[in-house]
Parts: structure tokens; sequence; C-alpha cells
């Protein structure tokens, strides 16, 4: 992301259209990072992790081995595309003797964004060349090229890019002071502690176990915000929510809200058999006794070895 003072305006690469797709917020966050950095409040700082270097690695030999096969190709070729604009990995000539786009990535499968990133650049060649490429190609982990034909999915990709083009002019004061929603995306985020403590100062309803991002929004319509508001509510009925997941969703708030009042034990918690009436064919109630021998067994994988990963790693 990088920010423009002189027309006070964002623009963003590829992989910026990309996190746009897991996580709007994170939009936002970049946007501000950008302009800090832009006025000198803050430094760029290069992301280096094993995952980068691997990655790195993965692209300059997958590069080498094209090369080696005598395929005509252009690396890290600027591009641009509107506020999209960054390098490309890689292009090489399709049948029709036009360039084709190929995003390599280190994940062993290929994911939705993947294919936005080569959209992306499939968009700033048609600009350039006046021809949109017939096919984009994300090449994944195991150095294996997956061909897509662009015309089929370039509807979705317009679609995303407006939205990310809309997010670049919304008032940025505004958007940061809401409370970002918890997504899949903010497991690998350098912002997740922030936003994870601006939901437990909102006390935001994502805090409550098992609650779905849709049942959010229906529940913010039915006028309950929060999760102490969700566990005092005495409303019997909300629009598109069932009955029984309803009273499951003001349980569990119920209990998390007791749990903050409640001193920390200080030993540890005692195991009991559930009564009759508590579902006892489910759940933890399915593990045998307690034994002073038991193990507790765990499998582990290790996608980054040379091999391409291994999995089952024993440990306990």
């Amino acid at each position: 992301m990088r920010y423009h003072p002189d027309t006070q305006t964002w623009s963003g690469s590829a992989t910026d259209l990309a996190n746009h797709a897991r996580c709007a917020h994170l939009t936002q966050r970049n946007r501000l990072e950008a302009r800090e950095i832009a006025e000198g409040r803050a430094e760029r700082v290069e992301e280096a992790s094993l995952v980068m270097e691997k990655g790195k690695a993965h692209e300059a030999a997958y590069v080498a081995a094209r090369r080696a096969a005598g395929v005509e190709l252009q690396t890290q070729v600027w591009l641009e595309a509107g506020s999209l604009r960054g390098y490309a990995d890689l292009l090489e000539r399709g049948v029709s003797g036009a360039w084709e786009p190929h995003e390599i990535k280190y994940a062993r499968s290929v994911r939705p964004e993947h294919l936005l990133q080569a959209l992306a650049y499939a968009d700033a060649l048609q600009r350039r060349d006046g021809a949109l490429p017939e096919h984009v190609h994300v090449v994944d982990g195991h150095g294996t090229a997956h061909p897509y034909r662009t015309s089929t999915y370039f509807d979705y990709y317009r679609t995303a890019r407006d939205a990310f083009e809309a997010a670049l002019a919304l008032d940025l004061d505004a958007e940061l002071a809401r409370v970002p929603d918890k997504v899949a995306h903010c497991d690998a985020c350098p912002f997740a502690a922030l936003c994870a403590s601006r939901r437990e100062d909102a006390d935001h309803l994502s805090l409550v176990a098992w609650m779905r991002h849709e049942q959010i929004a229906k529940l913010a319509a039915a006028g309950i915000a929060t999760l102490t508001q969700l566990a005092q509510t005495e409303l019997a009925h909300v629009h598109g929510i069932g009955r029984a997941t309803l009273d499951r969703l003001k349980t569990q708030a119920r209990l998390q809200l007791a749990a903050r009042t409640l001193p920390a034990p200080d030993t540890p918690i005692e195991y009991r058999r559930p009564a009759d009436d508590e579902q006892p064919d489910r759940g933890f109630a399915l593990l045998p006794e307690p034994d002073p021998d038991d193990l507790f067994f765990d499998f582990e994988g290790y996608p980054f070895h040379e091999a391409g990963g291994l999995e089952y790693l024993w440990g306990w």
C-alpha cells in the first residue's frame, strides 16, 4: 500500500487486493500505515519470515526451470490497473502469442485470493496491450501451474477490485473507529492483537463462542450489539436465528459473562461425569474415566521441509 501526499490518495498492490478480500478492516489499517510512512511518522518494515524465504526460493526455482525449458518469459514486470500497481511474478507467452500472468505461490493449494492477484495483472495487461489475456495461471507450492480462463473469473475480479477501490476512498478516521469483525485471516494478521483488544473493549458479539458472522448482523438488527446485552436479553425470537440456536447463544453469553467475575481457580479443573439430563453421550462425556497414566498425544506437521512438507510428526 502506498500513500500519495500530493493527491491525498492511496494505491495498492495485487497483494493488497487479496488482503481486502480476506478482511476489509485490514485495508484501512494498511492505509493508515502507508500515510504515516509517507509523512515520515513511521518506517516501512519489510516482512522477513521463513515462509517469505521459502516462497522466494520456490519462485526462483520455478522461473529457472521455465527458462531451462526454453519458455519465453519476463519476470518482475511493473504493471498498473487503476489504483492497483505492482510487479508481476512471471509473464509467459501464451498460445495466442499474448503475455499471460503466472502468480507463483508457496501454498500447497490454490485459494481464491491467489486467483484475484493473477487477474489483477491480467487487467493491467489488457490496459497496456489492448487485449485481455486468454488465461491466467497460479503456480502452487508443488510447482504445478493451474490455468484459469480469464473471461470466466473476470467479473469476480472486477467486483473485488471495485470494492477495494471504494475502500481506498472511505473516510479513514471513521473506518478505523469501527470495531473490526473477527475473520479467518486474523490468525495470520499483524494487527490481530490490536483488533482483539478493540473487540474486548467493545464487548463485541464475536467474543461469544460459536458465534457466526451472519448471526452478529441479525442480533445487531434486533438491538443486541454486545455480549452483555445478549446475556441479559429477554428476547425469545430474533429474525433469521432459530429458537434453539438463539437459546444456545444466550446461554453461552451468560456463562462467559458470569466467568468474568469468578476468581481464577487455584487448583486444576475437576473432572466430573455429566448428569443424565446433560446429554452424557456427547463431547467430553465420551472420554473414559481419568487415569494417572493417561497420555496426551498430538500430531503435528512441518510444511517447509525440503521434501515438500512432513506430516504426522508424533509428539506428546
